[in-house]
């Protein structure tokens, strides 16, 4: 199998634009085997990927307007956990 590099994606969010290089395929094959799947096409490893990507952005856009309605330029675990609708652990 020929050697993939990462592309980069331009996505807009809420008026924004960013790019990204996408999470590893490899990392999202760990994810899924740890989850308990044996098998998994490329092309469902690719959207999972587009997928997962895409989710991380939104969460990290408004984990950022988070941390700016508190006065502060670093986003927190905290500004995270807000916005994905989580308890603290």
């Amino acid at each position: 199998m020929p050697l993939r590099l990462p592309t980069m994606r331009l996505y807009q969010l809420s008026g924004l634009k960013y790019q990204t290089m996408g999470i590893p395929i490899a990392a999202i094959e760990r994810v899924a085997k740890a989850a308990g799947v044996e098998r998994m096409g490329q092309d469902a490893l690719v959207e999972l990927q587009k997928t997962l990507d895409e989710i991380a952005g939104e969460l990290a856009f408004e984990a950022t307007q988070a941390a700016k309605h508190a006065g502060r330029k670093t986003v927190s675990a905290e500004d995270v956990w807000l916005v994905s609708g989580k308890q603290k652990a």
